[in-house]
């Protein structure tokens, strides 16, 4: 069901980046938080809620072109596999968006 009133939630410094918005979300079963990315715009945390979302990380390849995300745990740590289907890679990030 489309909700209007949660894409004003949406980052207005991403709204020029949404169009190219078509990869997946994945939630943390563990915290609710549900992650993104947007590209050339970065990697993100979405509150449970939906209402809050947050960019995390600051490393440039987190602007490409996040196609899949996946959360999974190793050795008791949440981390994220993100693929860049453009640049061919697969990233491991952690819940705070440094790449490992």
């Amino acid at each position: 069901m489309f909700d209007e009133e949660l894409t004003n939630f949406f980052p207005s410094d991403a709204r020029k980046n949404e169009i190219d918005m078509h990869g997946g979300f994945n939630e943390d079963s563990d915290t609710g938080m549900v992650y993104t990315g947007i590209p050339g715009y970065g990697l993100c945390r979405i509150s449970p809620d939906l209402k809050t979302w947050e960019k995390i990380g600051n490393d440039s390849l987190l602007e490409e072109n996040i196609h899949g995300i996946v959360l999974f745990k190793h050795n008791d740590e949440t981390l994220i596999a993100a693929t860049l289907n453009d640049a061919e890679r697969v990233l491991i990030v952690t819940l705070e968006g440094e790449i490992r």
